[in-house]
């Protein structure tokens, strides 16, 4: 007569029982006289990736400076899949949006919409950023910055303010902590706000004189071609597949130009009206404009 406990098969052998069969972490092992070998139970079988939901995006009417990005993305697969992105102007890969969010003209090292900035502290003296001590930082509107802080002493708490030393209280808009200060995984989190003041400051709560300023800008406005149709493409992959879904964000829009006025032109003059914003500019062309 054969029992099974679990994963435990017991062999009735007159009034004795003998183990016979033990599965330890999926392995099979063996005791008593006479055993018989029976495969592990099948672990669930692997499957491509798929998304547990409809991916969207953020906008279909994006303007210069504003921060995109993807949604409802979430996925399954076995093993679990990697998720990557992709962003396209016009059916060009813009060269290093790799993030899953992008504002929309950014260039260099926050063209994926985030950045991250390693604190340290030198006592109670200053802050250290990045190996550097104390210094001005620029941040640019729609980017996510994120503060390791890690390596900072819990009586040293770093905040931003819009005055200096915090004077004024803490800057919050836009502004997420995580963990605890001085341990493993601890950080603070600031997506920088569409209309966040020109200038803002990193402070320590306890101790005057720690920090500095901080340049708050918006994209650049020269170097930045953004004319034509901004998709997106998230990819899942894993062993057993690929699946991806393209995401249309719309028309980029260069500018808009209103209330242009003119004075003091010569009859029948030929005008041009450059205006630059974000990048390539449009132009107007005014003929036949009298005094």
């Amino acid at each position: 007569m054969s029992i099974y406990l679990g994963t435990t098969k017991l062999n009735k052998v007159g009034s004795t029982t003998l183990i016979n069969r033990i599965y330890v972490g999926g392995a099979t092992t063996f005791g008593g006289a006479g055993g018989t070998a029976t495969p592990s139970p099948p672990g669930p079988s692997n499957f491509a990736p798929y998304f547990t939901g409809t991916p969207s995006g953020s906008t279909t009417d994006p303007d210069v400076g504003e921060r995109l990005t993807f949604l409802n993305y979430g996925s399954t697969g076995l093993p679990e899949p990697a998720t990557t992105f992709q962003w396209y102007d016009d059916g060009a890969a813009i060269s290093g949006a790799t993030g899953y969010a992008y504002v929309l003209g950014a260039t260099g090292d926050v063209i994926d919409a985030e950045k991250t900035f390693v604190v340290t502290n030198s006592g109670s003296s200053f802050f250290i950023i990045d190996g550097v001590n104390q210094p001005v930082l620029s941040m640019t509107r729609g980017v996510q910055y994120t503060f390791d802080l890690s390596g900072v002493s819990t009586i040293h708490p770093f905040r931003i303010a819009t005055t200096e030393d915090g004077s004024g209280g803490q800057y919050t808009d836009g502004w997420t902590t995580n963990g605890t200060q001085g341990q493993a995984g601890a950080n603070a989190v600031f997506i920088v706000p569409a209309d966040a003041p020109a200038t803002l400051y990193y402070y320590c709560v306890n101790h005057n004189g720690m920090g500095n300023s901080i340049n708050v800008r918006t994209v650049p406005a020269t170097g930045v071609t953004m004319t034509g149709n901004l998709t997106g493409v998230v990819t899942l992959t894993n062993s057993e597949g690929t699946t991806g879904a393209t995401i249309d964000f719309g028309t980029m829009i260069n500018a808009d130009i209103t209330n242009l006025s003119l004075s003091n032109v010569v009859a029948g003059a030929t005008l041009t009206a450059t205006v630059t914003y974000g990048g390539t500019a449009p132009n107007i062309v005014w003929s036949g404009v009298t005094s």
